[in-house]
């Protein structure tokens, strides 16, 4: 059985913020939300009326996103910071969140080396790998791989 759509994207979304941090680490960085969607959003073509913005996939190519995708994008890093893998300052509308970096937690997990990739390389190697790539699918099942890691690290005998 396949995971539920919102899952997956998800998952993409947690791949994509964990890698622009452990890049960014220990820096504190104002993360652009659409970074979260592996686009680059520019806050200014938004026409204030609710209506798609322009944006651009690592390889230069036009999308169009909504509000509806960055507020849940927004959302996925809401609860990385409610759950402790990262620490954040203050959200700025669909577009920005403040003085976000990993947390000790977060730094912990994509340090972890999944059995099921390469023994050389952590999580965070691996989600800066498919970021870089757009390997979204396989992101996805790394993602939800790591947080059930991370889950067990937490709670031994789980």
């Amino acid at each position: 059985m396949s995971e539920p759509e919102n899952i997956t994207r998800f998952n993409q979304a947690v791949g994509m913020t964990l890698a622009v941090l452990y890049e960014e680490f220990p820096k504190r960085i104002t993360l652009r939300v659409g970074r979260v969607l592996g686009l680059e959003v520019n806050e200014e073509d938004d026409p204030l009326d609710g209506s798609p913005i322009r944006a651009l996939d690592n390889a230069g190519n036009e999308f169009q996103v909504t509000y509806s995708e960055l507020d849940f994008a927004l959302n996925t890093v809401r609860w990385l910071a409610d759950s402790g893998y990262l620490l954040a300052g203050q959200f700025r509308g669909p577009f920005f969140v403040d003085d976000v970096t990993l947390s000790a937690k977060g730094l912990e997990l994509l340090k972890c080396v999944p059995s099921s990739v390469d023994p050389s390389a952590s999580f965070g190697d691996e989600l800066r790998t498919m970021a870089r790539s757009s390997g979204q699918d396989a992101m996805s099942g790394l993602v939800s791989t790591a947080l059930t890691t991370g889950f067990r690290l937490l709670v031994p005998g789980a």
